[in-house]
């Protein structure tokens, strides 16, 4: 699956030389670099993560992602999310901008950052966070009582 990905992506990278792809690897995170880790994964402090999330226009998360974090806060910053369909669940793809592919990964040649913030805001912001709560207390109030 990963070699997959960054199979597609450095094909992408040779269509598109401009672009610029960032992958976490265990040699850090680097830029246009695809070779397949030697090591497992490592962790990144939120600084330097943010830094790169603030300059992401797509994302590819790969299995190891699978609840959708990545996405809620790629497309906080106005990313756009390209996944295959089983990765995240029905729910989270409908909360978040995002394209599917089957086995051809195809990218837009633009991504909207104002209406992926937007759609991402609407659906991850404290309110809607606070209203999420109040309709799951809401419905265990009205759960039969034993």
């Amino acid at each position: 699956m990963l070699a997959d990905i960054l199979a597609q992506c450095a094909a992408l990278h040779r269509e598109r030389p401009e672009w610029r792809f960032w992958f976490m690897s265990d040699r850090g995170i680097v830029e246009n670099d695809f070779r397949m880790p030697e090591a497992a994964h490592r962790t990144y402090p939120f600084t330097e993560i943010a830094w790169y999330y603030r300059r992401t226009h797509v994302v590819l998360p790969t299995h190891r992602e699978t609840q959708g974090m990545l996405a809620a806060e790629i497309a906080m910053c106005g990313g756009l999310t390209v996944l295959r369909p089983w990765m995240y669940p029905a729910e989270r793809r409908a909360e978040i901008p995002h394209l599917l592919y089957r086995r051809r990964l195809t990218l837009p040649e633009t991504v909207d950052i104002e209406a992926n913030r937007r759609v991402a805001l609407g659906n991850f912001s404290p309110a809607a966070f606070a209203a999420r709560v109040m309709a799951g207390l809401e419905r265990l109030v009205r759960l039969p009582r034993r």
